[in-house]
């Protein structure tokens, strides 16, 4: 380890990185935070009992600082990934939901149904009935339930490509930290065959599914509510940067005229 971190803390460490994402979009999305919290504390508890159905059992097997098989930081984990992948197109290309267009509360949850129906379904089918991993048993959910969004609402097709490849940066950033702080990172938590081909410290498998999740929780939301995105007022990632950029200016040429 270059940082010397013990093993027992990696996960959490991974946990951190992604609260500081959510926390960014948090802060700079104040129109959408019940929203986040909502949708987050809903989700969560899907991401938790797929570790526990799923990838817990075959994919990694990370040590949480508790020792328990399920802990704090799949909570974290689930609760964080969920409201990133939903609402950071949102924040980086400056856009909102509008009005739902259909406020039809029984059509809302039809809707939810055949969403989690084909997400799920192939899961268990594919995972205890044909002994499939549980990446390819559950990154098949993901794929029919893109299916379905994509037959009803082409015009999501693009968000839902832009949010997979922001989720892959953003997971990129998080294995390549993850990987200086801990080089053995994967070996030790990763199943062998999970962890046969990586770049750059980015398993493969990973890279995958998470691309497939991003695509589809980029348009899941405005589907199952049946919005579309527009143009947004609130502060966006590039207005953001170019502030951050123009404190810096200023501070380096602050420095230069005392050092004048």
């Amino acid at each position: 380890m270059i940082f010397d971190i013990s093993y027992k803390y990696a996960y959490a460490l991974g946990c951190l990185y992604f609260l500081a994402v959510w926390a960014v979009l948090f802060l700079r999305m104040k129109d959408e935070r019940k929203s986040m919290l909502r949708i987050g504390l809903i989700w969560m508890w899907v991401g938790v009992m797929c570790e526990y159905l799923w990838w817990l059992r075959d994919w990694w097997h990370p040590q949480n600082v508790i020792g328990t098989f399920i802990g704090v930081e799949d909570f974290i984990i689930s609760f964080t990934h969920f409201n990133v992948t939903i609402f950071v197109y949102k924040y980086v290309f400056k856009k909102a939901s509008s009005a739902g267009r259909d406020g039809d509360n029984r059509k809302i949850f039809l809707r939810m149904s055949a969403i989690i129906l084909l997400v799920f379904g192939p899961s268990f089918v594919l995972y205890y009935l044909f002994s499939l991993p549980s990446y390819i048993a559950t990154g098949s959910g993901l794929l029919f339930a893109s299916a379905l969004v994509v037959y009803k609402r082409k015009d999501l097709i693009l968000p839902g490509l832009l949010t997979a490849g922001l989720f892959f940066i953003i997971t990129f950033v998080m294995f390549l930290i993850g990987s200086l702080v801990y080089p053995n990172v994967i070996v030790d938590i990763w199943y062998p065959e999970t962890a046969k081909m990586v770049i750059l410290g980015y398993p493969v498998i990973d890279m995958i599914w998470y691309l497939v999740l991003g695509f589809l929780m980029g348009g899941v939301y405005e589907y199952v509510f049946q919005k579309q995105f527009v143009d947004s007022k609130r502060p966006s990632f590039k207005e953001d940067m170019r502030d951050i950029y123009l404190i810096g200016k200023r501070f380096v040429q602050g420095k230069e005229l005392i050092g004048h």
